[in-house]
């Protein structure tokens, strides 16, 4: 390719400014065909790859960017921009090896480039690289002090980590500082629903606290007009169909859809005349999961790269009757949107377990057991509490997976076992496993969760059993594991499942069940404390809820006293389970259906 002459060169510059000034000014088409023109005989003029390299993230085109900020770099290797881009770049291809190799580079550049660092710091993270992670976001404090952003990771990281009162401060100092951060305040929420001394009224206050702070951010912002029924029932009639809507971030391999699909299923093979079923997919990952959801739905759409006005018009347009968020205060929910009122009768369910604390959220999907009826539970709920006829969800579990007929006598002593999330150990909880242990001689613990890759979690979990006299011989810690099926054939070396509390298992409940493990639990005052109480119920099977922290222990040691006399049938467990109202997809989705059609003719029609 010729040289540019110096004629050339001066339109090229001149047309790079007006790349660079449309660029400010958000009109990215201009920008990004203004760098493609000058890059076509510059190819490696820096400004032009670098700022359509960052266009191109913006549009999420991650592979596109890659070669101009490969391009970037090699003009010009000493500039931290060049460097963090690349980073960008390697992070959006999943590649995070690579990110932090470049973001390194970069701070070697610039020691105090926070960007790099509160990056750097979020890809510790999610390679279980909890202190590193840490102190990155420390180092950001100690240049932006009271940066809100940085507080916010910093608290995500020391939850993550298991210092679930230390998180709670440092992201309490943020929302202080950015209440208009709401997505670290939703974090702030669901770590709470972790502490044992946090009472209802104070989780209640906190979650309206937020939506407050939402119709605030909301204000000023562009807004959906107000729907009106008339217009409402006109457009239903002329559709046919109850249309009704799915929003999450966890259309994939996660809790959320061993519980929704038995229910998609069912939808669709035998509702399809008069319902027709809508899955907005939040998700950063799309897997085999993710495939299972989308053939069982009539409409799937991606909605990552949407704002929550643009994702508000498109459910309108989409003719939404009834909305349900499976998210509430999880990662990436948009409950921002559904404060915005998109649909005509929006409700919450399943993803989490308290309130949402929106007034726009009309109902919350729940069981008798879950939620009391009467002003005990409702009094904490912003949404009306909507009762399901049976268990407030529906599982399927996977026949694939062969059990032994007995649970032979244990002759090496008693293994309990927990595959709860880490973060939901609370220091009760180790208490009581640790007075259970020294009244079951020569039993044992196996704990199974993801931050347990992290030794310095299994060191602080191994010190806190040793506190109250037990020795980490008697403790097996194990992370992840190579598959599904090999997760679930752990529970072959588990003879009793210890759930958590407050916040109990759901998934973790019924996989144990399934695998013919029998679980101990402690039913509690609130929806997080009281999911496992309802699945045992629900179950069919003759295991004991405990109310308090005593009869907890004594429901396990008169377990394992059985089990290590007469052994435990996890075949007939397993039968029975199958048999039971919480695996019966056929009347949960009948029950679902009822439920949501009788809302919509008292509310609507």
């Amino acid at each position: 390719m010729a040289k540019p002459n110096q004629k050339q060169l001066v339109k090229l510059q001149a047309l790079l400014k007006e790349g660079i000034q449309s660029h400010q000014q958000g009109d990215l088409s201009a920008a990004a065909s203004a760098y493609k023109s000058v890059l076509k005989k510059l190819p490696n003029q820096y400004d032009a790859a670098q700022n359509l390299a960052m266009i191109l993230m913006q549009q999420n085109q991650v592979k596109e960017a890659y070669g101009f900020a490969r391009t970037a770099v090699k003009a010009q290797p000493k500039s931290f921009q060049a460097r963090y881009v690349l980073a960008c770049v390697f992070e959006g291809l999943d590649d995070l090896e690579q990110a932090v190799n470049q973001h390194l580079k970069c701070l070697k550049l610039k020691p105090d480039c926070v960007e790099s660092l509160n990056n750097l710091g979020l890809i510790y993270g999610r390679q279980l690289k909890y202190e590193q992670a840490i102190e990155c976001f420390k180092k950001v404090l100690t240049i932006q002090a009271n940066s809100a952003y940085a507080l916010a990771n910093y608290g995500n990281a020391l939850k993550d980590f298991g210092e679930n009162e230390k998180a709670i401060e440092a992201i309490q100092k943020a929302v202080r500082a950015a209440p208009e951060l709401l997505a670290a305040q939703s974090n702030l929420l669901l770590t709470m629903n972790y502490i044992s001394d946090i009472t209802p009224d104070e989780l209640f206050t906190a979650h309206q606290k937020w939506s407050e702070d939402c119709q605030r951010f909301l204000h000023n912002k562009p807004s959906l007009p107000p729907l009106v029924n008339s217009d409402i029932k006109q457009r239903h009639e002329k559709n046919g169909k109850l249309r009704v809507g799915f929003v999450s971030a966890d259309f994939h391999r996660h809790s959320v859809p061993f519980f929704l699909l038995p229910l998609l299923k069912k939808l669709k093979t035998d509702y399809s005349a008069t319902l027709a079923t809508y899955a907005y997919a939040n998700n950063t990952r799309f897997d085999t999961v993710s495939e299972q959801i989308q053939r069982n739905v009539d409409t799937w759409q991606g909605i990552q790269h949407l704002d929550d006005v643009s994702l508000g018009h498109l459910i309108r347009r989409d003719e939404i009757d009834i909305l349900i968020d499976l998210s509430g205060h999880t990662a990436n929910n948009r409950l921002v949107m559904f404060a915005m009122k998109p649909a005509p009768i929006q409700v919450t369910w399943l993803g989490y377990p308290n309130t949402t604390g929106l007034p726009n959220m009309d109902y919350r999907l729940v069981d008798k057991i879950t939620d009391l009826r009467g002003n005990e539970s409702q009094a904490f709920a912003s949404e009306k509490l909507l009762y399901l006829p049976d268990s407030f969800l529906c599982y399927e579990g996977d026949n694939s997976l062969s059990l032994p007929d007995t649970h032979a006598k244990p002759t090496g002593g008693i293994t309990f076992g927990s595959f709860n999330n880490s973060v939901k150990i609370s220091p009760e909880n180790i208490e009581l496993w640790a007075s259970l242990l020294n009244k079951v001689k020569h039993s044992s613990l196996l704990l199974k969760s993801k931050p347990l890759a992290n030794q310095a979690v299994c060191e602080r979990i191994r010190d806190s059993f040793k506190r109250h006299g037990i020795d980490a011989s008697r403790l097996k810690l194990v992370s992840q594991v190579d598959s599904f099926e090999a997760h679930m054939r752990l529970y072959e070396e588990v003879d009793i499942a210890l759930d958590t509390f407050p916040y109990n298992g759901t998934t973790t409940t019924c996989e144990a069940l399934w695998m013919g493990t029998p679980v101990i639990c402690m039913q509690g005052s609130q929806h997080a404390g009281r999911v496992s109480a309802s699945l045992i119920k629900h179950s069919g099977l003759d295991i004991p809820i405990a109310t308090s922290p005593d009869e907890y222990v004594a429901n396990a040691v008169k377990l394992a006293t059985r089990i290590e006399t007469e052994g435990w049938n996890r075949a007939e467990q397993r039968e029975i389970l199958e048999a039971s109202t919480l695996c019966d997809a056929n009347a949960f989705t009948e029950g679902f259906v009822q439920t949501l059609t009788k809302v919509w003719q008292s509310d609507i029609q």
